[in-house]
């Protein structure tokens, strides 16, 4: 008895004191926003690992928790035109292009027309990963080398397609303004019943604050135990002073063997 009040003090106070968040309950109270799913870290290399998760173990706990995902956010959603998602966290490397490929995969998975457009433009990576060859991409769109149809990729393996570039253009960043993004943004929608855009970090660039103006529904990537609480709440107040308020968050790489509360007994079917 002893040892597990012990235990539990400790817990509670690195909870306490801790400069990131470990609890649904801390970031839902310090954000005032809702947590639409917490997923688990996995033992992925690169985002193509974790989508072939999702396609090919589609009981895994993990894609239960992108149905999840899934679910949360199209409720929110309004029916009866293109919906616009955007996916984005305050600093590099919380996973928020691994959330936004599969939760385009799950949505996809509805039967839904769904394109995923790659707007972190300084670091696009997913056309290496994938080993696609384009022959165009929206960079070369950005600068008038080629219509916006020639620009989007279809891979006959994938359920939904990509509108990216063909690794990382930085010099093409000031082409994306508010009238091309609404230009695109008309283009799609005359096509897709989803849109779901993969942004820049808020704190990295500003990129993403013009993105978050132009969606529907905003979803924001917090990496559990890592991302500074002062970061989450200095990006929030800069996408509220943009007056583009989250949907809400997804409590991202939690390790499930520590935050037992939400993993351990967690439900899965048999494969």
């Amino acid at each position: 008895m002893l040892g597990m009040a012990v235990g539990f003090g400790v817990t509670f106070y690195l909870g306490f004191v801790s400069k990131s968040y470990r609890s649904e309950d801390d970031i839902e109270a310090d954000t005032g926003l809702p947590v639409l799913a917490s997923l688990q870290a996995g033992d992925w290399d690169n985002p193509v690992d974790s989508y072939l998760d999702v396609m090919y173990a589609p009981n895994s706990e993990y894609a239960e928790r992108i149905r999840q995902l899934r679910t949360s956010v199209l409720l929110q959603l309004p029916a009866g035109k293109t919906q616009k998602i955007l996916v984005t966290s305050s600093t590099p490397d919380e996973g928020k292009t691994t959330t936004t490929l599969n939760l385009a995969a799950m949505i996809a998975k509805t039967g839904k027309s769904v394109i995923l457009v790659d707007c972190d433009l300084r670091r696009s990576g997913l056309a290496q990963q994938f080993g696609w060859d384009m022959d165009y991409g929206l960079s070369d769109y950005l600068e008038q080398a080629c219509d916006l149809d020639q620009a989007i990729y279809s891979d006959t393996h994938m359920p939904f397609d990509i509108l990216t570039s063909n690794g990382a253009h930085a010099q093409t960043v000031d082409a994306l303004g508010q009238d091309k993004l609404a230009e695109i943004m008309s283009l799609l929608e005359q096509s897709y019943d989803v849109i779901i855009i993969d942004s820049p970090p808020v704190l990295a660039v500003a990129d993403g604050l013009m993105l978050a103006r132009a969606v529907d529904s905003l979803v924001f990537v917090v990496r559990w135990n890592e991302t500074p609480k002062q970061a989450v709440k200095k990006a929030l107040g800069m996408l509220g002073d943009a007056r583009a308020r989250p949907s809400g968050l997804v409590f991202n790489m939690v390790d499930p063997k520590e935050y037992f509360r939400e993993f351990v007994g967690g439900y899965a079917y048999e494969e």
